[in-house]
């Protein structure tokens, strides 16, 4: 992998991860701390389970992310609706959870 993907990777994990610390945070993507301080260096790269993971909890598709990672704009040919429509009942749990975030922190 090319340095500007590292960066970007390591952008993306801690810019996803906030303020929460690195234990917790891989605890919800099943992987150990160490393993998070290495994509926050760029030292290791996330495996494609790992890489979805990330994914969903940025809200996005896989394609999205690795489309972010590689510097490139990814439009998506679906609607969201039928975006929604196609994802896992996980996927469907943690987009609600985030939404249900979102709107606690706008105050409605």
């Amino acid at each position: 992998m090319d340095e500007h993907f590292r960066q970007r990777l390591a952008h993306i994990v801690t810019q996803t991860r906030g303020d929460m610390n690195q234990r917790d945070f891989g605890e919800k993507l099943d992987v150990s701390q160490s393993t998070v301080v290495g994509w926050e260096k760029g030292s290791n790269i996330p495996t494609l389970e790992n890489l979805a993971k990330l994914a969903t909890l940025r809200g996005q598709l896989p394609e999205e992310l690795l489309a972010d990672l590689y510097g490139r704009t990814w439009a998506s040919d679906y609607p969201l609706e039928e975006r929604i429509l196609m994802m896992t009942s996980k996927q469907l749990v943690d987009l609600l959870n985030l939404l249900s975030t979102q709107l606690r922190k706008m105050d409605l």
